[in-house]
């Protein structure tokens, strides 16, 4: 078994984001970091902790995610749905799912990614080449 603890991860000695995570970029992008603490050994599956400051950013993950939320608040909208999220909050978002995070001060959360079986990524990739998506 391997552990960690949110509180112990030092995010500004962080190398960079996670695998699969990047914001598209924008006037008011706000800093956010990120760590894996945790990777299965076939690497399907990493878990760590990701913070941000203020300001929105549009996200769009190649894998699995769940989070708990640790501390501040977001309001996120997916999939045409707005999501107020604070301390205390767990969500789930399907690899391919589009966000627009908005970060008013500071949110920090514990992630984890889980790379999707093929089969799903060839049917999302497929349905991207031909103009669909679910």
């Amino acid at each position: 078994m391997k552990t960690f603890r949110p509180e112990d991860v030092d995010l500004a000695a962080s190398a960079g984001p996670a695998h699969g995570f990047a914001a598209a970029p924008g006037r008011d992008a706000p800093v956010t970091r990120s760590a894996a603490s945790l990777v299965s050994a076939d690497g399907g599956l990493r878990s760590g902790v990701w913070e941000s400051g203020p300001g929105a950013a549009v996200y769009r993950f190649s894998v699995d995610e769940w989070a708990y939320i640790l501390e501040g608040e977001a309001t996120v909208t997916a999939a045409g749905t707005t999501h107020a999220l604070r301390a205390g909050d767990v969500f789930y978002t399907p690899a391919g799912q589009e966000m627009t995070w908005n970060v008013a001060a500071h949110v920090r959360k514990v992630w984890v990614h889980r790379r999707p079986p093929i089969i799903g990524r060839i049917r999302r990739k497929l349905a991207r080449m031909t103009g669909r998506s679910r």
